[in-house]
């Protein structure tokens, strides 16, 4: 069984601390003021100046809630916050990509109508991330944003170490400790977590990533999931607040989901790409939600499959009724995955089956054919 950890991280609530005292608080902060939060607001309001606000409230220009909390798993924890891990493609073109749209816009605005300026593709296998620009960006463009999103990255890190360190932040974390082993051991998510894990191991015949569930008190009730190597990281905030506590019930569904993405994430990027990048026009036909929140082909996809595969997974595994399963995928289709029916239909094939096929990857080629014919009937 691979490891399952459960934990409140101080390098998400140091950066949770610092996005309370930016306009992130109206995204990502739970908004009733209990007492740990109260707490951390009197304890590091007198740092609601320091520089790390400042350029965190910078970055909320990017629009994406998750990038920036899935960026802190790159680094050590504090005090040292050093880089562990070399940036995965996915943060740092993501960065890339909302900084050259916005560099992007300026550019049309300007220079869109010069016939001395050449305009021509984007490398697609080298920039998988950039949905925004569309083929219309100069290469130069593409390498300005990469240069721009790392040194913003390090001049973040250099400003959030500083804010460690004046703030005390150690110091109010260590003090808060058996809170946040209260709150794990409350979730129950280190026997829940190991079970999913069980499930999607049968389902795919083989899932070689580890689970990391960060518990986060000062999130409101959503979630999100990042992928690092061979790890899937997944955010979670809590559901409500019962007498001072946060508590972290009904998280299952999402933490699975997340967990289906970061083994089709591996599947996707470094196997079928080329053939699932064919087949990208696919992508206006969604929902505007569905584009906004995710905004590419692959990524939308990859939510498509694992919507698919979360819905198997509770009828196969957890027993879930028809009924409840249809309800469920109506009301994705509605959210504008379109698709979700279809890939349902397909992917129930391969449960039902899956003693035919030595891997869910031997069976992954009949995904492209089915987006092929998703193609042609549009």
């Amino acid at each position: 069984m691979n490891r399952v950890d459960v934990r409140v991280d101080p390098r998400i609530e140091l950066l949770s601390v610092v996005q309370m005292f930016t306009s992130w608080k109206d995204v990502v902060i739970v908004k009733r003021d209990y007492e740990y939060k109260k707490e951390v607001l009197e304890w590091f309001r007198s740092y609601e100046n320091h520089r790390v606000v400042e350029l965190c409230e910078c970055l909320r220009d990017l629009e994406c809630a998750c990038m920036l909390t899935g960026f802190m798993v790159h680094v050590t924890e504090p005090p040292e916050l050093k880089f562990a891990e070399r940036l995965d493609l996915n943060t740092i073109y993501t960065f890339t990509w909302f900084i050259c749209s916005k560099l992007g816009r300026w550019f049309n605005k300007y220079f869109g109508k010069s016939e001395t300026i050449k305009l021509y593709g984007i490398n697609r296998n080298r920039y998988a991330f950039l949905p925004g620009l569309k083929a219309r960006a100069e290469e130069e463009l593409i390498l300005l944003g990469e240069l721009m999103a790392k040194r913003v990255l390090n001049e973040f890190i250099e400003y959030l170490r500083d804010f460690v360190y004046k703030s005390n932040f150690m110091e109010f974390f260590n003090m808060h400790k058996g809170f946040y082993e209260s709150i794990v051991e409350k979730s129950k998510l280190r026997y829940t977590v190991p079970k999913m894990i069980g499930y999607l191991e049968d389902f795919f015949k083989k899932y070689e990533e580890d689970a990391s569930i960060i518990l986060c008190p000062l999130y409101s009730s959503f979630g999100f999931g990042h992928k690092l190597d061979n790890k899937v990281f997944v955010f979670v905030g809590s559901r409500r607040i019962d007498n001072d506590f946060p508590i972290f019930e009904g998280v299952e569904d999402l933490i699975l989901d997340e967990l289906s993405r970061g083994r089709i994430v591996s599947i996707l990027c470094e196997k079928y790409f080329d053939e699932i990048m064919e087949y990208s026009h696919l992508f206006e036909r969604l929902g505007d939600y569905v584009k906004s929140t995710h905004g590419s082909w692959i990524q939308a996809l990859n939510v498509h499959l694992a919507t698919a595969i979360e819905a198997l997974i509770k009828y196969h595994y957890m027993h879930a009724s028809k009924e409840e399963i249809a309800s469920y995928l109506d009301w994705r289709n509605r959210m504008g995955f379109i698709f979700i029916e279809d890939f349902y239909k397909l992917l129930n094939e391969y449960a039902e089956n899956k003693d035919e096929y030595s891997s869910f990857e031997e069976f992954f080629p009949k995904i492209i054919k089915l987006l092929k014919n998703l193609a042609e009937s549009i």
